[in-house]
Order: C-alpha cells, then structure tokens, then sequence
C-alpha cells in the first residue's frame, strides 16, 4: 500500500499530460516521458486510474471543516460567545463567503483536476488503446479501467453539480488539447445532471461487484459505489422512486458484501479501516516524499485530525452535544452498562456518543491511549467554556497515539457508509407512507448501537422498543433531527447540507434551521461545571469549569453562562439565493472568457 502510494504522489505531479505550448521549443527533452510513447498500455492507463484517485485525498475535494461551520454541524473554533482567530471558520458559519473565498477556488480547482485526469485515462483507452485487439482477459482490464475512469468523472461533476452555481458548472466532456478548447461556457444544471449520471450509469454497469484480488491499490470503486452515488444523486433531486431500488440492492445482494458494523471497536479507528460498512473510503498514509510540503495538496496524509479539534478546529455545536448526551439507551443490552453488568448503573452517554464525539461527562470511555490505563484522563476537557462542550473523534488517531502531536494523519476517511444508505432508504419508504417500514430501518442503526428502538415492535424481541406510535412527520422529524445527524455528523460530501437542502429548512422561511436554532426554546442551554475523573474513578485535581450543559440555571455557579447565541448570526445573513450553493470562482470567472462578466 505504502510504495502504491508513494508512486501516485509521483505520478499526480508529473502526470504527462495531451496539451502542449505552441512553438514554445523547436527540440524535444529527451528525458521527458511524452504521450507518444506513455498512454499506449493497459499498465499506463492504470497509473492514469491510480493518480485520478489520488485527487480525493485533497482536503478541499469534501470541505469537511467548512461544510460543518456552514451547515448546523459545527462552532468555530476556540472562544465563545465569539470565536478567536478564527476569520476563516466564522466567515462560514455567519455565510459571509463568497466567490474570492479560499476553500470555493481550490475545491473547483481540485473536482476538475479529477475531470482532468478521469478524461486523460478515458481519452487513451477510446483512442489509444483498441479493446477489439486485446485478448479476453486485456478486455476486462479496459473495461473495468473505463469503468473506474467514468466513476470517477461521475463522481467529480456529482459533487460539483450539488456544490456549485445551483448545479450550472463548466462542461468538460472531452479531453482538452489546446488553449481555445479551455474557454467554455457554463452547462445548464439539467445537462450536467444527465452527463455526471451516464457517467455513473456506465461505471455501474462496467465495474464488479467486488474488485479483483491483488489490486496494488485498496479503494477502488465497485458496483455497489456506483450504484450508491447514483441513489443518492436522485435522492437529492427527490426522485425517490429511482433512488429506492438502488438503495434496497446496496443493502441486500450478499454480492456486494456491505453489512453494517457490529464490531464498534471497528467504528472510525485505524482498526476498522475499509470495514463491511464502507463503501466509497480515501485511504492515507504517513509515508511522504520530502520534496512535498506538510500543506501541499498532494501530500498523503491528511490533517484533518487537527483540522476538527484545533483552535481553529470545527467544535462540536452545544444543540448536537445535548442530542448525543440525552440519546435513550437500551437498559437491556450488557454494553450500556459499567463493566457490561446488567446489575450496574447506565453509562454515561451512549456508545454511539461515544464512538462519534468526546464529551466531559464521558468518564467510561478512553481517549487517547496511555501506558497506564489508571492515569488516563477519560477524554479532552478544556479548563473553561471557552473550549466548548465537545469535540469530533471521527478523524483523530485518539486509539493509536497518546496526543496528536502532529498535523498529519494516515487514518483513513469514509466517504459513503452502509449506514448512510440504510437512512436514505427509511426516507424513501416514508415518502411512500410506510412508516414501519422506515422505522424498521432505522432501528437496524440503533440496534447496532444499542439504543433504544423505535416504536412499539419489531425484530428484535429482546431489545426495549421506546413504545410510541409514530406518524410519518414524526418519523421524518427523527430523521432530520436525531437519527442522520448523529449518525453522520461531518461525514462524506455535504452530507448535512444536503439533507437541509431536501428537507426544505434552507429556505427562506420560519422553518429555516438557522432560525431554529437561534430562536426556539428548544435549543437553550445553561453551562455547567464537572468534576472530572479518571478512567479509575479517581477525581482530577482541576475542574472542568461550565463544560457540559444543563437545562436550568445552575444555582452555585456564579460563572454560568447561558448558551442562546449559537447560529444568531447565521440566521441573520444566511439567504438561499446567495449561500444555498458555491459560486462560481473569482479565478474561473476571470480566466475562462467563455463565462466571464
């Protein structure tokens, strides 16, 4: 895996490429590897493969950090009432971005660096490469070469088209050959719509159910990738009825070989990586060539390890601390309980909580590993309520090292999960009125986390249902409230934003989330202090001073503050118009004369 990657970073640097400078030399460098002699082999055009996969592990292609400050997922950073230094993150959360914005520029930079080199692999396989030529065994290499190519193409206008300009973006189907074939217009919405799903049409129907043995590089697409980003591209236009099928095959053809987790020591560690839940993952490493810098794009590693926690990080908002806090556990279930006695008390928060986010008051469950499990402190905790109430462990490394002294990460990251497509299904069968059905879905999540199950019955006999009978809104309100925030907090690509946009709670409305959150009652918070304790029991000399939340005023805490800020300025500048997509970029706008204004 590691010398596979180590190759990539070299091939996304000095990828040769189909353009050339007129008249820029008169001799050729016969040092330099050139089209004529490189695109001509099946060996070739899997390097294009490997390298137009490397795009990925540029932080901007998912904006992981940004989509949470945009979205309700994320505070920005260190200090409240109001953050400090931290420009970048309150620009987002207050949608004070624009089209000079850093994060916008790069993220089209690097979607259409994909499309550049998706169509460098297509480009050699249709015009270079003569499939009728090769023997059998060379066909199915082309055909699941192009297969990878046009998911990946697909792939990288899907995210463009739900990210961008209300789906209207530049168009390139082809590869570009010279200059005047770079100024091109913007496509209409539904154009690009129709290509980026022939594009994950082909790849679907192209690419296994499971790829080959032996493969050089762990991550490729399959079948069920496609058909999974295809689901979800018609989920987001709310074409449920396409959607549906493909979700309902994801989950039960046994030839895929998707299964939801059961294992939570498997759940977002170095341990679960490429897990039977995951479906489309970008894989890391620490191994990095010393010509490329710690913030270079094309390095190996991520950073997002920091990038979630920092001082700059994107902390975890006080409304979702309080839903991962007051998630119900199953009493009956031996994991919920200290020591996995059913005689003893309740854990403080659910494992779901858990596994997700570090909370104060979670005193049972380690973070960060230590050589003496006695002297551990249970989690991260700042002194004072500047630090906030809780922090994201999903990119950090808190079961391998004792601290993240570094800002380079090789864990993984997981683009598109089981669970995720387990939820979308449960709202297709809702929109066809089939509550149980829906909740039989949804509680097949809960299950895995032993949490209470929702309604007054199902498959699991043995388990506490919570005995209530839902309607539909009410289900869609666990939805869109609970269930896929708390799964899927800063997970894949605009997971969260996505679902607002859907759910209509982007408009300009009442039922804006940002209004939500910044008026209602529901969402009020007092801050108070914990006694910390260690993993052992024994209390910490320092107290974590207004760090977790209560409802109530506390009474003997003359430094509490009251949390009714969150989101005021959001709910203020946010306007659909302006914030529901990116715009198109400064940069593009002035270099693409096509689109200029």
């Amino acid at each position: 895996m590691n010398n596979i990657l180590k190759s990539i970073a070299i091939l996304t640097v000095a990828l040769p490429t189909f353009t050339s400078c007129d008249n820029y030399l008169t001799e050729l460098n016969p040092n330099e590897t050139t089209t004529e002699v490189f695109w001509n082999t099946l060996s070739d055009t899997q390097s294009g493969i490997y390298a137009t996969y490397a795009v990925l592990r540029n932080d901007y292609v998912l904006n992981i950090r940004q989509e949470a400050w945009r979205s309700d997922m994320g505070w920005p950073g260190y200090g409240r009432p109001v953050p400090q230094n931290n420009d970048e993150g309150w620009s987002w959360y207050t949608h004070l971005y624009n089209y000079t914005t850093d994060a916008i520029s790069r993220k089209w930079d690097a979607l259409y660096t994909g499309v550049w080199r998706a169509n460098q692999v297509i480009y050699a396989l249709e015009n270079r490469i003569d499939r009728e030529a090769l023997s059998a065994e060379d066909q199915s290499k082309w055909d699941y070469q192009m297969g990878q190519a046009r998911f990946m193409r697909g792939l990288m206008y899907f995210y463009l088209s739900s990210a961008f300009n209300n789906g209207s973006v530049v168009l390139r189907k082809n590869l570009i050959q010279s200059t005047s074939e770079f100024n091109q217009p913007l496509a209409p919405a539904e154009e690009v719509l129709e290509f980026y799903r022939a594009d994950l049409q082909a790849a679907y129907d192209l690419l296994p159910y499971t790829n080959p043995s032996g493969q050089a590089y762990v991550g490729l697409a399959t079948k069920g990738t496609a058909a999974t980003i295809l689901a979800t591209s018609y989920m987001y236009t709310k074409d449920y009825d396409k959607a549906e099928p493909l979700f309902y095959e994801v989950i039960t053809d046994k030839r895929y070989g998707y299964e939801l987790v059961q294992n939570l020591s498997k759940m977002f560690t170095t341990a679960g990586e490429f897990n039977s839940e995951s479906i489309l993952e970008i894989s890391y490493s620490l191994d990095q060539r010393p010509d490329i810098g710690t913030w270079d794009d094309n390095c190996m590693y991520n950073r997002l390890n920091s990038m979630t926690t920092s001082t700059v990080g994107c902390l975890v908002p006080a409304w979702l601390v309080w839903a991962y806090n007051n998630e119900e556990m199953d009493p009956a279930v031996p994991e919920n309980h200290l020591d996995g006695d059913l005689n003893k008390a309740l854990r403080n928060v659910s494992l779901r909580a858990s596994s997700m986010v570090a909370l104060i008051n979670d005193v049972t469950t380690p973070y960060y590993i230590t050589g003496n499990t006695a002297e551990q402190p249970n989690m991260y905790g700042g002194p004072k309520a500047e630090w906030g109430f809780g922090k994201y462990k999903k990119y950090t490394n808190h079961d391998i090292v004792t601290e993240e002294k570094a800002v380079m990460s090789g864990k993984n990251v997981v683009v598109n999960r089981l669970s995720d497509v387990y939820l979308m299904y449960a709202e297709c069968l809702l929109v066809k009125n089939d509550v149980q059905g829906a909740l039989n879905y949804i509680n097949e999540i809960r299950y895995r986390w032993g949490l209470k199950l929702l309604g007054t019955t199902g498959k699991y006999s043995s388990r506490t249902y919570d005995g209530k009978t839902y309607s539909k809104e009410e289900v869609l309100h666990h939805l869109q409230f609970v269930e896929r925030p708390l799964e899927l907090s800063v997970e894949g690509h605009q997971i969260r934003w996505q679902d607002l946009l859907r759910w209509g709670l982007l408009e300009d409305d009442d039922n804006n989330i940002f209004k939500k959150l910044s008026t209602d009652e529901e969402y009020e918070y007092w801050t108070n202090n914990f006694a910390a304790v260690k993993l052992d029991g024994t209390p910490l000399t320092d107290l974590k001073q207004n760090c977790t939340l209560v409802k109530t005023k506390p009474s003997g805490n003359p430094k509490t503050q009251f949390i009714n800020y969150e989101y005021d300025d959001a709910a203020m500048n946010y306007r659909k118009s302006y914030n529901a997509y990116y715009p198109i970029p400064q940069k593009e706008i002035m270099n693409n004369t096509a689109i200029q204004k």
